[in-house]
């Protein structure tokens, strides 16, 4: 639905448009270009119109058909225009929006329920090592705080309006410049320690036919891996956490979004050409090369809590377990 500032996203969900039906087709997530004109020529547009001025509400669109035609061009994709709301307005949009759709008369009610019946989720993305703190009930707090000043998240708002969730992590290191690694068959103990929940809980939400945990190989070694699980209302543990990772930050050297993948690759008809070695394989040869003597790697655990537990998750472990549950390759030896 919008930005504002560097980090902060909108993005808007209408579950009444859900159905076992839309399920099965592909980008069921989205509207449809139907509801799309619908909701924003019924609502958007005339709640802009309401909360300002026809000066303003006339660099609106007056149909998302009109918008569409706007913004073809000759060659390359549209380019669809983007507008600038007033901070004071924000607030106001949202009942604006479905004031107007209310009391439109020309829309069925089926329509006018969905249209209105939405909910928006607020992200705050891209702020990893923004607020870094010692592992203590004091700087938890305090940078938790700073956080969400500088996110322009006035506390007492997040922690009252709506619900609010914070990914929290804590971060391993070798003091001798390693590169660790999460050892598979501890995964269970990192999830207990973590959760503060019971082994057997642990060990059930850890094991391979748990349709919500998934392993993450490094180098494909079986018995090297990182996790991603979401342990489920009988698993969340005191702190409530709905979803825990670990990984490892080796990935930094060849990291690169493509598509759905997230990682240096080498494509199909590169790797069946006539060159050899490819040249995809000569990059990530020289990449590694160099982070054999600069690059080692630290252990991460990251943990979705809610707002009221963060800066209490992730504060207490049995160190001489955890440690158990990684290995440790020189630099050299690893890349």
């Amino acid at each position: 639905m919008g930005t504002f500032g560097p980090r902060n996203h909108l993005n808007i969900f209408f579950p009444q448009l859900w159905s076992h039906e839309r399920g099965g087709r592909t980008n069921s997530h989205q509207l449809t270009e139907e509801e799309r004109a619908l909701w924003y020529e019924h609502g958007m547009r005339p709640a802009v119109l309401n909360l300002f001025s026809q000066t303003v509400a006339a660099e609106w669109a007056v149909t998302l058909e009109a918008e569409k035609l706007r913004a073809q061009r000759s060659n390359g994709p549209p380019a669809w225009s983007s507008k600038q709301i007033p901070r004071e307005a924000v607030g106001a949009l949202a009942g604006a929006i479905r004031a107007a759709l209310t009391g439109d008369t020309t829309i069925s009610s089926g329509d006018r329920d969905w249209a209105r019946d939405f909910f928006i989720l607020h992200t705050v993305r891209g702020t990893k090592h923004s607020s870094p703190h010692h592992v203590d009930p004091e700087s938890a707090t305090l940078y938790l705080q700073q956080y969400l000043m500088d996110s322009a998240l006035p506390p007492q708002s997040v922690g009252v309006v709506g619900e609010w969730f914070i990914d929290v992590g804590i971060q391993i290191s070798s003091d001798d410049g390693g590169c660790l690694q999460w050892m598979t068959d501890t995964h269970n103990e990192v999830i207990q320690q973590a959760l503060r929940i019971s082994r057997e809980t642990a060990v059930r939400i850890s094991e391979p036919g748990f349709s919500k945990y998934q392993r993450d190989l490094s180098s494909h070694l079986t018995a090297v891996s990182g996790f991603r699980v979401s342990p489920g209302a009988n698993a969340e543990g005191i702190f409530e956490a709905k979803y825990l990772q670990a990984y490892t930050t080796d990935k930094a050297v060849v990291y690169n979004i493509e598509g759905n993948r997230h990682a240096k690759f080498v494509g199909m008809k590169e790797a069946m050409g006539t060159e050899h070695p490819v040249p995809s394989i000569n990059n990530i040869f020289t990449l590694y090369h160099g982070a054999r003597t600069t690059s080692s790697s630290s252990a991460r655990l990251e943990v979705r809590v809610p707002y009221v537990h963060a800066d209490q998750v992730l504060l207490e472990f049995d160190v001489d377990a955890l440690r158990e549950c990684l290995c440790s390759f020189t630099m050299e030896d690893w890349w």
